[in-house]
């Protein structure tokens, strides 16, 4: 599955590959050493159904955020703003 972690890398950091993936040139990925299963759920666009092959959780949330030096380490994230990532991450589910 490391071929298909590397393979998602390299589209991920190329906008030439990302453009030619939405143009529906399919080419890298026949081309590309992954199993037959992994290669049709990325032709198929199933994020679901990749996640499942590959082993991952199907969603994943990384946040950077920069603390200010002078803000409160121990303050929580207002409800507003949780709550609207809670809706954005049940929008991705559907």
């Amino acid at each position: 599955m490391s071929n298909a972690v590397a393979l998602l890398q390299a589209i991920g950091q190329d906008p030439s590959l990302i453009q030619a993936l939405r143009d529906g040139d399919d080419a890298v990925l026949l081309k590309s050493d992954l199993a037959a299963d992994v290669r049709t759920a990325l032709l198929a666009g199933d994020p679901m159904r990749l996640a499942t092959l590959l082993g991952a959780p199907a969603i994943v949330c990384c946040v950077l955020e920069k603390q200010d030096d002078d803000e409160d380490q121990g303050e929580d994230i207002p409800v507003q703003e949780d709550n609207k990532v809670r809706a954005e991450l049940s929008a991705l589910r559907n």
